[in-house]
């Protein structure tokens, strides 16, 4: 873990057994590299529309999805992802967040922040569509609540779903070349293994 974004196991909820068991069924059914990713088309903050297709259609793609901004990791992970988009440009590839509409005009305004493209995965159903959601355990919700979690709305009334976070890479043919997956929240890919796998992918295109 020493390459990955650090942690203060202090801030936000930590991780209870029954979650981490939730995670770890769930995330053995996720996309994994090799596969072709789930195309999409979602808005973003203000509105427009932005799908995988054309997205990829101009390069390499590195979409990031996150549980919420309640979640001190997932806001620290957002950051340090928009902190090299410039080196990802650069490698002629481009870069997404995905995660479920802003709790609140605070989590809207913090969102708005990030030079990348943030878009609003309405009912989880993209995040869903990867396989990176689990249904909250009833004894943690109140946790969630409080730290500022909203359950999204889908067509199960009372389903408090909440994404697994996870790092795709994504090639120009929709092929997923790389995954990170992690069943504890708190542990996030570091920029440099995502750059790092964007220069192999670079080195392979040109080979």
């Amino acid at each position: 873990m020493a390459d990955r974004l650090a942690a203060d196991e202090d801030s936000g909820v930590a991780p209870s057994t029954e979650l981490l068991l939730r995670t770890t069924e769930a995330a053995k059914r996720a996309i994994r590299a090799g596969q072709f990713a789930p195309t999409f088309r979602l808005q973003d903050l203000h509105g427009g529309s932005v799908s995988l297709l054309d997205l990829i259609e101009r390069g390499p793609l590195v979409v990031s999805f996150y549980r919420g901004l309640w979640c001190s990791f997932c806001d620290t992970a957002i950051e340090a992802l928009a902190g090299i988009g410039d080196k990802i440009h650069a490698l002629g590839a481009a870069h997404v967040a995905i995660g479920p509409p802003p709790g609140d005009s605070r989590q809207q305004d913090r969102l708005d922040i990030f030079p990348m493209p943030i878009l609003i995965d309405r009912g989880l159903r993209v995040s869903s569509a990867y396989g990176l959601t689990i249904e909250l355990p009833d004894d943690l919700r109140e946790q969630y609540a409080t730290a500022g979690y909203v359950p999204p709305n889908t067509t199960e009334s009372g389903k408090w779903l909440v994404p697994i976070p996870a790092t795709y890479l994504i090639d120009r043919t929709g092929r997923i070349v790389m995954a990170a997956i992690d069943i504890d929240y708190r542990n996030r890919i570091a920029p440099s293994q995502i750059l790092s796998a964007l220069r192999s992918l670079q080195r392979r295109a040109v080979a």
